[in-house]
């Protein structure tokens, strides 16, 4: 009751933080009621199924091979007529389809309410609104430069940009992830093993690089949203990622505004330059793909 008290009384005093908060849990609300719609109309459309499936089984012209035999006859069945082998296989897949959809969005929806308990005890410090779409994941890891060894993502959150750099092809080895949250942190070690974990602030991403014996690193990916962070701990971030990157590294990120992640004065004192890469509109909300080099290295 006491930590609720603090927030409270935190958020009272942080207007930007509120709004940040109210948004994310209209977002939800709408996600979670356009995924419950979704649901209902796929259960609908499998019980008109199953009962178009039970009613020609009953016709009196249906064949006898749609009666399920007991298991002996079964192979028999199958061996006389391949037609139906072909047909109970391709219910099978449809089953297994169905059960992996219903998996994804189990976990979609956990995810989901994991980011938001984080969001509702620390609004300023997750700054998004929602977990990073798969979408928004698999255009950030198609800026990755051709060659590169360590890539280093900024905000692990729920693991859906981590899930885009593995299936871009990174070894799960060649990748470290920093994130604060220490609940956050346990479930991407818990669902990513091999990778790297790191559990800190990434204002001080070289320390805790140093403190884990690596050096330079090839390339970033930022899954934190800078224009939503205060501006100082934004300009922060920046400045730490081109501390810990190699000469000719990139640093990778996105924004939900039309204005660049980082202001353009902030850029040119870091001696870097972005360029706006595309924009991925199947994100909540709408994000635009920005890709950071040192000046004079190419963006």
């Amino acid at each position: 009751m006491d930590a609720i008290h603090r927030s409270w009384d935190w958020l009272s005093h942080e207007p930007s933080a509120l709004a940040i908060l109210a948004t994310a849990v209209v977002a939800f609300a709408l996600f979670t009621a356009i995924a419950a719609a979704a649901g209902r109309l796929r259960v609908t459309a499998g019980r008109r199924m199953a009962a178009a499936m039970l009613s020609d089984a009953q016709s009196p012209d249906a064949p006898s091979a749609i009666v399920p035999p007991t298991a002996p006859q079964e192979s028999a069945e199958m061996r006389k007529h391949p037609k139906h082998t072909g047909s109970r296989r391709s219910q099978i897949r449809r089953r297994l389809s169905i059960l992996r959809q219903r998996v994804r969005r189990s976990r979609m929806l956990g995810d989901n309410l994991l980011f938001l308990s984080r969001l509702a005890s620390a609004p300023r410090q997750i700054g998004a609104v929602a977990p990073s779409s798969s979408r928004l994941g698999r255009a950030m890891a198609a800026e990755l430069p051709d060659e590169y060894q360590i890539c280093v993502e900024l905000g692990g959150g729920t693991g859906s940009l981590t899930r885009a750099l593995l299936a871009a092809g990174l070894p799960r080895e060649n990748l470290i992830v920093i994130e604060r949250d220490a609940r956050l942190a346990a479930l991407l070690r818990k669902r990513f093993r091999g990778v790297r974990v790191i559990r800190g602030e990434a204002q001080k991403l070289t320390a805790l690089l140093r403190a884990e014996g690596i050096g330079p690193v090839d390339a970033i990916v930022s899954g934190l949203p800078l224009r939503s962070l205060p501006r100082q701990v934004g300009n922060a971030i920046a400045a730490e990622s081109f501390a810990a990157l190699k000469s000719g590294g990139v640093f990778i990120q996105f924004t939900y505004w039309v204005l660049p992640p980082l202001p353009r004065a902030a850029a040119a004192k870091l001696s870097i330059e972005g360029v706006a890469r595309g924009h991925v509109w199947r994100n909540l909300p709408p994000a635009t793909v920005w890709r950071y080099s040192r000046t004079g290295e190419g963006a």
